[in-house]
């Protein structure tokens, strides 16, 4: 992977991060494909939220989009955290998976 797609995808994870701090967000998963120049970002919270909390943490999440809309098409999404979750399904599809945890 390009170092600069690498750091691309690293300041979207960090920027997400930092902009849901104050939600029940316990980690950020980026699924990024160079390739396609497309990355899906979905944060795992801890519990079910409200759906108050839900669409806040949705805007802050897509309000991410137009600091990388020239470089990516980036999807987002929310899902509560399994820790049976099974990884991998990314490198599957040709692409890469990151995490970001401590949010």
């Amino acid at each position: 992977m390009d170092q600069e797609f690498r750091d691309l995808i690293d300041s979207l994870g960090n920027m997400i991060c930092d902009r849901v701090h104050e939600f029940p967000v316990s980690e950020i998963r980026i699924a990024a494909n160079e390739d396609l120049c497309t990355a899906i970002v979905t944060a795992y919270v801890t519990h079910s939220l409200s759906d108050q909390d839900y669409t806040a943490v949705m805007a802050r999440l897509i309000s991410a989009r137009e600091f990388y809309l020239d470089e990516l098409s980036i999807g987002f999404a929310i899902s509560l955290l399994d820790h049976e979750d099974s990884g991998g399904v990314a490198e599957a599809a040709g692409s890469r998976e990151f995490a970001y945890s401590g949010c």
